[in-house]
């Protein structure tokens, strides 16, 4: 594995980690969430992650008013709602344990890497230059100066992807959608997800250490130019989504802001034709099953590179011709 940074520097290790079982069904793409889902749970149990990197949790969509009130005795506390207490209009349930689920991306991905390291795997920071190709086979990669020969070159550099058409290479345009988040830390561990509809639709992911993973109000999409590890954290948009949650939560009024951040999250155009050309899912299709026995030498990023077909399930059965 190439990275310009090391390990998991972008949205591998600042995403959400959200994982729902059904929300795609009906889509292209349904049938590779559920895979998915059900591959996370897999994994966790196959890797013994402990509760604080993996568990289930319920999820709630929330409408809120704009002037929800933080005056002492206003809040009203709701039998199945866990810790929103102001500016309550309704709610709906989105799902229960049965389909929600959430994993801490930088530790299921450092998880994952490690026993790949017991099976040969290894990490080379550095920047990629090119690919090198010979008779129209990728036959290594150009690396500060230096070719890494390769057997299979797999690209996955999620909103990255557009570099490598300076190598040469025709693929199609993958954009970054950036995020901001905060993790705040109340004084109780919280276990419901909350999509807010009003104050900016903020969506709310506590986690089992205790803290409370908020997003919200992303960027337009763009060619990302910032570098990976390097991206701008905007305080004013952090502000905001501390100033949300804090206006409809006595819990979160009170909560340490323990860490602001932002990512990039890779996004294609709709038109793109997933028959034809390669596209970029990111962890959604990132499906590993153990153990890894891989034959030959894999250089790529921080992100699997699959064509969106729900038969590519494992590396096992995953026919690396068919990527061109």
């Amino acid at each position: 594995v190439v990275d310009k940074k090391g390990l998991a520097p972008a949205a591998s290790s600042k995403a959400g980690g959200f994982l729902a079982l059904d929300w795609n069904d009906g889509s292209p793409v349904g049938p590779l969430a559920r895979k998915s889902f059900e591959l996370h749970q897999e994994l966790a149990k196959t890797l013994n992650l402990p509760d604080t990197c993996y568990r289930r949790l319920t999820c709630q969509a929330i409408a809120v008013g704009a002037q929800g009130s933080r005056e002492k005795g206003s809040q009203k506390k709701l039998q199945h709602i866990e810790w929103v207490d102001a500016g309550y209009l309704g709610d709906r349930v989105l799902g229960t344990e049965d389909s929600i689920a959430q994993v801490h991306p930088k530790v299921f991905t450092e998880s994952l890497f490690s026993v790949a390291e017991t099976a040969g795997t290894s990490i080379r920071v550095g920047t990629v230059e090119g690919v090198v190709v010979e008779d129209g086979k990728a036959t290594g990669v150009k690396v500060d100066g230096e070719v890494v020969p390769a057997d299979v070159v797999v690209i996955s550099m999620g909103p990255w992807s557009a570099q490598a058409h300076e190598w040469g290479l025709s693929l199609p345009l993958v954009y970054g959608q950036k995020y901001h988040s905060v993790l705040m830390k109340p004084e109780r561990v919280l276990s419901q997800a909350v999509f807010f509809q009003g104050l900016g639709d903020p969506e709310v992911y506590p986690r089992p250490d205790g803290d409370v993973y908020v997003t919200g109000f992303p960027d337009s999409p763009v060619l990302v130019e910032e570098q990976p590890g390097e991206v701008e954290v905007r305080a004013d948009v952090c502000d905001r989504l501390v100033k949300a949650v804090r206006q409809v939560s006595s819990e979160m009024e009170t909560a340490e802001v323990r860490l602001t951040q932002s990512c990039h999250l890779p996004v294609t155009r709709d038109d793109t034709n997933q028959q034809s050309h390669p596209c970029y899912f990111g962890h959604l299709a990132v499906e590993l099953r153990l153990p890894l026995q891989l034959s030959f030498t894999m250089l790529g990023g921080a992100d699997f590179l699959l064509d969106g077909q729900t038969h590519y399930e494992s590396s096992t059965t995953l026919e690396f011709s068919d990527l061109g």
